[in-house]
């Protein structure tokens, strides 16, 4: 039964992730490349973690959460009006990211990999949730609240309820939700 509720939320995350492919290559959604680059190597480095840490399915949401941002990443070079600025954040959330890698690796910590893996992806998410919030027309937001049902499918899933398990999820839940938010915001009339 619980396989069922991660599968569903897969169904959806690809049906969001189509709308948002669709609007990039129409030029309708115009990805930031790094926040999306950074959004895939963080969620696989998280999947990676969760796999060897004994995370059952609740770590198909997470992996999912990778997948979908390496494809739109590489939609995102055929359109042309899409961002790509490095600037210092960007090299700092890479830079990061690869760190949380190498700690988790010398110190088979998941719990400090996995906070310092969601740290990370804070930084990442900024410099889209600024774009979001201030050109909310360059976003697909239906396709972050289809993002945030995918992850909230891993608290069907879990086969413990700690940090492990739940941390990577319950944040992507949190910052999709603010994306969807700040993408619809005018329309919410926040």
């Amino acid at each position: 039964m619980n396989q069922t509720f991660v599968a569903i939320g897969a169904i959806i995350y690809v049906l969001g992730s189509f709308v948002y492919f669709r609007d990039t290559l129409k030029g309708d959604t115009k990805p930031n490349k790094i926040s999306w680059a950074l959004w895939a190597l963080i969620s696989f480095v998280a999947t990676a973690i969760g796999l060897l840490e004994g995370v059952g399915w609740a770590v198909l949401p997470v992996f999912m959460s990778g997948l979908g941002p390496a494809i739109i990443l590489f939609v995102s070079f055929k359109n042309k009006n899409a961002y790509w600025k490095l600037g210092t954040l960007d090299w700092t959330c890479g830079i990061l990211s690869l760190i949380s890698l190498v700690v988790w690796i010398i110190t088979r910590d998941g719990i400090l990999a996995l906070s310092l893996i969601i740290f990370t992806d804070v930084l990442a998410s900024f410099p889209t949730l600024v774009k979001s919030w201030k050109y909310p027309e360059t976003e697909s937001g239906i396709a972050y609240l289809a993002w945030v049902i995918n992850a909230a499918t891993a608290f069907f899933a879990a086969n413990n309820y700690d940090f492990v398990n739940l941390a990577f999820p319950t944040y992507i839940v949190v910052m999709d939700g603010l994306l969807f938010i700040a993408a619809y915001r005018k329309k919410f009339n926040l």
